[in-house]
């Protein structure tokens, strides 16, 4: 297959690893342009004895890479390392370690990634070589008083604990998040019965490498999951204008848990569900969801838009922007709308553990599928989709309603036969796709639009009895529906985008410039569209439903940041 889209995740660059396992690809970039990477990586698959910590250089803008430099001996697990540098090019790296050489076999528990002694090492040469290993005290908490994991003298217990998201630095202050699980008696799936969270500040670090790190909140206290859930991990933090400390986490019951602390971490409040704009509640399966701070101020999301309660649906990924809100209490963030960030042709793909830097005015984005780890540059049109989607105001052109009336819908196509590609012989433009743009006022049970023929296909647009909508595509041999939760029978006029993006292969609807996720409704707003959809055939007559006052046919893909700029410059 032949598809140059940026998203694509085999068109990243790859970051070497040793073996078969690829986690966490965790990067800093220097004042001078070099890049540094970390990864946890190993012969055998995620767990398994003997994986190590990775560190690999790049001089060239992540085009190619070094050689890896270990951390620790790589006959002990060493794993989940994430880099943070200070404003003097100190790089610091904190990962989990083995140090005491525990043996799997003197567990109740098959893997031993996840704890042991938490370290710390710095490089004063930009990655070249590091400082000998610092131990970091983590406090003790109720939860660790749980764990019946001991070698088999009884002598010193086994500590889990583990960090997978980057950690920051404010002041000559560092601040990372520790999370930590209480692992099943040898369960290889679903192992992490229970997990909570802390926070590790290490004051003065900046000047002193030395300094002491302490444990918050105060006083032995944990960010524990809702009631009900028994999950909080995968803790991620960033440092709002006026000092608030906004956490993300990973749970399993379909969304991210969030905690704010108001008093630089000595306290935080429960968990809560966050919100997009337009009061949806943001969906996330138990996987990485990062908040990262850009150095406008700005703020990205890393999350996969499906409320799954496993650890699967890590395909697509997802980005959108955050922004900060004033509350009674201070600042926090509410979430924008998603757009698609990387995709892969396997559906069940896992894409997770990213990290970002900024690089000559671009956003460059690690991910890793656990067996090959990459690294991205966002297209410019994507960054500014991003970082504009509050601001952006422009009315699409398109295919007129009036000239859909007169001449029909003309042929869509998607991918294109190339027979210079062994593999598929598909090739998939880029902009690949359709977008329907449709406003007016709708009554329950009617047509929105049809350009639809039984016996070429089509789309078409329903209001359900319910009065949400219907839309239903349809090729050859290969078709889809796609139904949305958003009431839109309610007097007023609305604004509706049915976006379908033939490269992603995913369709979606934008209504008053607010992303249906599904809602209350369904874990997954959005829908993957048959790879076999390959074109749709000119449809001769399109009819529109009462009440409809405007639809343009745009014949190619559009982001979600069009979809609300179209709506925000017809208000």
């Amino acid at each position: 297959m032949i598809n140059n889209d940026p998203r694509f995740i085999n068109n990243g660059i790859e970051i070497p690893t040793a073996g078969g396992y690829a986690d966490q690809p965790s990067i800093v970039a220097l004042s001078d342009g070099t890049f540094v990477c970390a990864t946890t990586t190993g012969t055998g698959e995620e767990g398994a004895k003997g994986q190590y910590v990775s560190v690999m250089r790049s001089t060239d803008g992540g085009r190619s890479w070094s050689e890896g430099t270990l951390v620790e001996d790589p006959a002990w697990e060493s794993a989940y390392a994430v880099l943070v540098a200070d404003r003097f090019d100190r790089i610091y790296c904190l990962y989990n370690y083995n140090l005491d050489h525990y043996k799997i076999s003197e567990f109740d528990c098959h893997r031993l990634d996840m704890g042991g002694t938490y370290c710390m090492r710095y490089s004063d040469d930009k990655g070249l070589s590091w400082s000998e290993r610092i131990l970091v005290d983590v406090g003790i908490t109720a939860l660790d008083r749980q764990y019946p994991y001991f070698p088999g003298d009884g002598s010193k217990q086994y500590r889990f604990m583990w960090n997978v998201a980057r950690p920051f630095i404010h002041g000559d202050d560092l601040y990372i998040m520790v999370g930590k699980p209480f692992l099943g008696i040898k369960k290889l799936y679903g192992n992490l019965e229970t997990s909570r969270g802390v926070l590790l500040v290490a004051r003065g670090i900046v000047q002193d490498p030395h300094a002491p790190f302490v444990t918050l909140p105060e006083g032995g206290r944990e960010l524990l999951p809702r009631p009900g859930d028994r999950i909080t991990e995968e803790h991620c933090c960033v440092r709002l204008s006026d000092g608030t400390l906004f956490v993300t986490s990973r749970t399993e019951s379909g969304y991210p848990l969030v905690f704010v602390s108001h008093d630089d971490g000595r306290s935080f409040t429960d968990g809560f569900l966050p919100q997009h704009i337009g009061g949806q509640t943001v969906k996330q399966p138990r996987a990485a969801n990062f908040l990262w701070k850009l150095k406008n101020g700005r703020y990205l999301y890393w999350f996969h838009n499906a409320g799954n309660m496993g650890y699967d649906f890590r395909m697509p990924a997802w980005c959108c922007p955050a922004f900060e809100t004033d509350t009674p209490a201070g600042k926090e963030l509410v979430y924008g709308q998603p757009e698609i960030l990387f995709y892969h042709t396997g559906d069940r793909l896992s894409i997770s553990y990213p990290d970002l830097i900024e690089h000559e005015g671009r956003l460059l984005i690690t991910e890793t599928q656990k067996q090959v780890a990459r690294i991205h540059t966002v297209s410019r049109r994507l960054q500014d989709a991003l970082l504009h989607q509050d601001t952006v105001c422009a009315r699409l052109a398109g295919i007129s309603m009036d000239e859909l009336a007169h001449s029909g819908m003309p042929a869509q196509q998607y991918s294109k036969v190339n027979h210079s590609d062994r593999e598929e012989w598909k090739e998939i433009p880029v902009d690949s796709g359709t977008a329907w743009l449709v406003e007016g006022c709708f009554e329950k049970s009617g047509s929105v639009f049809c350009a639809y023929d039984r016996r070429r296909g089509g789309f078409r647009m329903n209001v359900t009895e319910d009065g949400t909508l219907c839309c239903f595509a349809a090729g050859e041999a290969a078709n889809f529906t796609l139904e949305s939760s958003i009431p839109v029978c309610d007097g007023k006029k609305h604004h509706i985008a049915w976006i379908t993006d033939a490269a992603a292969c995913i369709s979606y609807l934008v209504i008053d410039g607010i992303f249906d996720n599904g809602g209350a409704v369904y874990e997954c707003g959005w829908r993957f569209v048959p790879r076999q959809l390959s074109c749709f055939r000119a449809v001769t007559e399109v009819r529109f439903g009462k009440g409809v006052s405007n639809v343009r046919l745009i014949p190619h893909a559009i982001l979600t940041a069009d979809a609300i700029g179209d709506w925000r410059a017809g208000m």
